[in-house]
This record gives structure tokens, C-alpha cells and sequence, in this order.
């Protein structure tokens, strides 16, 4: 049978015999000298065994019987126990009094007669006490009263079916009244409270009234004194008394004001409005039950806006300057906040110069809370 390989040249197949020698070939296509590969070593069969040779059989032969071999009888296990600590049948010795029985493979103490021991010497337990002894009987069905039970003066509500105790006229849980029969409606003392920050706004318009009426004396003093022409005197003075007043009542005009209501069933109204030279803006409404405290302090710095709103204030009047400068940056200024959940102030609801007024704010605003 001969080996196929692949001529390096052409890439054709050659065939060579089994009995070809060398180790290279010519490629009869392209002439070009191919290597043989080392081819392997025929293996030699193994020759099959001889056959076994059969003992000779004769007809009157018999089929031999299997041999079997009798067991030893196994040990009577009467009168044998358990060791539990060694797992080992053991005969138990004879028991002699007030000793204990031991193994004797592994010399445990048996637990049975420890325990039987123990049992033996252990007082009788009395029987347990008759809880009816003594107790009549009712037999008579029409009594009302068959089986004894005296009345404790228990009771449950009609409102929630909790157990009451002796004597309770109002249930807790729902506020049944069981004298009226009804269920208690709570009611809260109603309060209606509001707080202007800084000023009232009765005295803010009297503020503002006193300076447009020094600010008029002022103009027509000017006219009286200077000889400047009428119109050139007209136009000063409308351009001047329009900066001034819009000054004045900005810096008067401008506050909030705090609206805090408890209704009769006890909700609770906190309102805060802005005012802005006198015109009112929609109230904001505050949720209280989102809150957790109440904190106030003061405020003794004043900020880089204020001293930039006094030096503009100063280019229109210096009494607009003056006023601002004395309530905004000169007095001590107050506040009252509300708390989050960790204590941390959330929104500032009043910004004042009254310390009074602060304080009252304040407890008002923890009373609502707790209630």
C-alpha cells in the first residue's frame, strides 16, 4: 500500500510504495525533490492464544455439586444489652445495693439505674389543687347564670369594641362617650394672630406721610428763595420729589407680614405676605406639619448688599440713606426660623427689630407644633 505526499513545488500528490528506501523523491510534474517524512513501523500482530484443551467428558459422568459450608450457630442474645456511651452488647452484672451498674467494656455508669436510683429516692409530687372545689353547681338553665361567673364590671366600647375597664366613662382609642352614647368631638381654642415685621403699617404710612410732607416744605422753600426760572424749577422738582418718593416708599413700604390661624377642629393656617412699597402680593402658605421645631437668634452683621443699597440710597437723598442705614444696618435685627427634621433651619418666617415681638412669635409658633 503506498503513502500519498504533497510535492513542495506544484503542490501534486505522489505515491510512495511501502518498499521505497530513500527518503526523498522527484515530482515527475514539476522535477522538483520531495522529503519523504519517516514512516512509521508496521506493527506485528500478536498471535491468538492456543485454545484451551477441554477435559475429556463421558456420558456417565454426574455434574459435580457446589460446595457449601455450614454456618457456626450464632449466639443466643438473650439476657444482652446496650451500652450507650460504647455501642458494645454487654451482659449486665448483677445489681448489688447502693451501687451504681456499670459497663464492663468502657466502665460507663448506665443511666438506667442512675435514674431509677434517682426516681426512687425523689419525693412523691403531690396532685394538683382543685380550682372547683367547693364550687356549687347551677343545674336550672333559666337561671341566667348556669355556670357561676360573678360580673367584674367589664365592658367594651360600642365605638371600637376595645375592652374597657371598670368605671371608664370615655374610651381613649376613639373618644366614645358612653354616658351621651356618642363619640366626643374635640375642640381647640381658636386663635387668629398676625405679626408685621418691623413696624406696623399704620406707623409705616405715617412715616412715609411726615416725609413727603418734609420733602414738599423743602421744594417750596427752594422755590422761594432761588430765582431760577419757573420751568427749570418744575422739572427739578418733579424729577427729584418722584426719586424720592419711590426711595421712601420702597424702604418703607417693604415688609412681610405673618398670619397664624387655629381653627375650631384644630387646623392650623400659617400665612406669610409680602408687601412691596405699600402693594400687597399673594400670601404664601406654610405647612407646619413638615416641621420639627422652631428656632430664633439675631442677626448682628449686616451683608455686602446693605452697605451697596445705602450707597446708591445716597445718590437720590440723603434721607433715604439715613433711613436705611438705621434700621437695616445699625440696629440689631431678629428672626424666627423653622426646623427640619435634623434640626437645621429650613425658612426664616420673621425678620424684625423688636426682641418682644421675636419671642412671642416664637412661642406661639411651638404651642401650634405640639398641638
Amino acid at each position: 500500500m503506498s503513502n500519498p505526499i504533497v510535492c513542495n513545488g506544484c503542490g501534486g500528490r505522489l505515491a510512495v510504495p511501502d518498499d521505497y528506501a530513500r527518503n526523498k523523491m522527484q515530482c515527475p510534474d514539476c522535477g522538483v525533490m520531495c522529503v519523504i517524512p519517516p514512516r512509521p513501523a508496521a506493527k506485528k500482530k500478536a498471535p491468538p492464544p492456543p485454545p484451551a484443551a477441554e477435559e475429556p467428558r463421558f456420558e456417565d459422568d454426574e455434574p459435580a455439586a457446589p460446595t457449601t459450608f455450614a454456618e457456626a450457630p450464632a449466639p443466643s442474645r438473650k439476657g444482652l444489652v446496650m451500652c450507650r456511651k460504647c455501642g458494645e452488647l454487654v451482659r449486665p452484672p448483677a445489681r448489688k445495693p447502693g451501687r451504681r451498674g456499670k459497663c464492663p467494656v468502657c466502665g460507663a455508669v448506665w443511666p438506667e439505674l442512675v435514674a431509677r436510683a434517682k426516681t426512687a429516692a425523689a419525693a412523691p409530687i403531690p396532685p394538683p389543687p382543685d380550682e372547683f372545689a367547693g364550687a356549687t353547681i347551677d343545674e336550672d338553665p333559666d337561671s341566667g347564670n348556669p355556670y357561676g361567673t360573678a360580673d367584674t364590671g367589664a365592658r367594651r366600647c360600642p365605638g371600637c369594641t376595645e375592652q374597657l375597664a371598670p368605671g371608664v366613662a370615655v374610651c381613649v382609642r376613639c373618644g366614645f362617650d358612653l354616658r351621651a352614647g356618642r363619640k366626643v368631638v374635640k375642640e381647640y381654642q381658636r386663635w387668629d394672630q398676625s405679626w408685621d415685621c418691623g413696624m406696623s403699617l399704620q406707623l409705616r404710612v405715617i412715616l412715609f406721610l411726615v416725609c413727603q410732607a418734609a420733602a414738599l416744605t423743602a421744594f417750596a422753600l427752594g422755590f422761594a428763595v432761588l430765582n431760577n426760572p419757573i420751568r427749570e424749577m418744575i422739572a427739578t422738582f418733579v424729577f427729584t420729589w418722584m426719586t424720592y418718593t419711590m426711595m421712601t416708599g420702597f424702604l418703607l413700604g417693604t415688609y412681610e407680614h405673618i398670619h397664624l390661624k387655629r381653627h375650631k377642629s384644630g387646623k392650623i393656617d400659617l400665612t406669610k405676605t409680602w408687601r412691596i412699597g405699600f402693594v400687597r402680593f399673594p400670601s404664601h402658605e406654610i405647612d407646619l406639619r413638615s416641621r420639627f421645631g422652631v428656632i430664633c437668634g439675631a442677626d448682628e452683621y449686616a451683608k455686602l448688599w446693605d452697605w451697596l443699597m445705602l450707597f446708591v440710597l445716597f445718590g437720590s437723598g440723603i434721607v433715604p440713606a439715613v433711613i436705611f442705614w438705621y434700621f437695616a444696618i445699625h440696629k440689631t435685627k431678629y428672626f424666627v426660623g423653622l426646623c427640619g427634621e435634623h434640626e437645621s433651619l429650613e425658612e426664616k418666617i420673621y425678620r424684625g427689630w423688636d426682641r418682644e415681638q421675636m419671642l412671642e412669635i416664637q412661642q406661639t409658633l411651638r404651642d401650634a407644633l405640639k398641638a
